[in-house]
């Protein structure tokens, strides 16, 4: 029990959580969500924010990811795969 913090300490919020396991009952992140189903780019869009955050993810593939937000039926991996060309200020 000494190596498991106390259910009091939260996690240190400087290390990015563990990657979800895949289940057979579907995708495991939201960045797996079926492409066209209605809401899936702005959910996609929100995991990609939360894996730059936690620096998983590129700032490129983050406006990628942006752009594609408002179109449900985008394929992201197509649009990176296909080097689509974004502009990244900062």
């Amino acid at each position: 029990m000494a190596n498991q913090p106390s259910s009091g300490s939260p996690a240190d919020p400087r290390r990015p959580a563990a990657e979800p396991e895949p289940t057979a009952e579907g995708p495991t992140d939201d960045l797996d969500l079926p492409i066209g189903l209605p809401g899936s780019g702005r959910a996609r869009y929100a995991a990609a924010m939360a894996r730059h955050a936690a620096g998983r993810m590129s700032a490129r593939e983050l406006e990628v990811y942006r752009i594609a937000a408002a179109r449900d039926g985008e394929d992201v991996a197509d649009l990176l795969s296909l080097g689509v060309a974004v502009r990244v200020q900062g």
